[in-house]
């Protein structure tokens, strides 16, 4: 859902949530216009999220479109809900990392991963920590969650 970021609300692309620690609530949460791209800046720890419901068993590729300008950390994070709506099963998630990011140029995360037992929602969080600077940004576009079957 809007995965591409073409659609934006208030500033920020629609559908998706945001999230920083309130402990040191630095970051800025945008929708960059200019390249059709969901934006964070300058957050000591934040993300972007959505959710998707599944079933056990199920298998799903999921990649993303990453790039980053100074500090930080940038990944994509494969997560699991239950159905009260609650983080579960820490122990099968999955972090994609951005690695030897250069400036201005887009990376593509990719992973897989197949539905474990005890879980209603798969949700994807497009994380930046570490941003020490006004300046630190890390961009997201083109997300795509696709079932396969083996």
């Amino acid at each position: 859902r809007n995965g591409d970021f073409a659609e934006a609300a208030e500033g920020r692309p629609a559908g998706w949530a945001y999230w920083q620690d309130e402990k040191q609530p630095t970051g800025i949460f945008s929708h960059d216009a200019a390249l059709g791209a969901a934006r964070i800046t300058h957050a000591a720890n934040g993300s972007f999220s959505q959710s998707f419901k599944v079933h056990l068993g199920e298998r799903y590729a999921v990649c993303a479109k990453a790039r980053q300008s100074g500090n930080g950390v940038v990944a994509l994070r494969i997560g699991w809900k239950g159905s009260d709506g609650k983080c579960t099963r820490g122990d099968s998630s999955s972090r994609l990392t951005l690695v030897d990011a250069q400036p201005g140029q887009w990376k593509e995360l990719v992973g897989a991963t197949q539905v474990p037992e005890g879980v209603a929602e798969l949700g994807i969080s497009l994380f930046a920590t570490g941003q020490t600077q006004e300046s630190d940004a890390a961009w997201f576009d083109d997300v795509r969650v696709v079932r396969f079957d083996r």
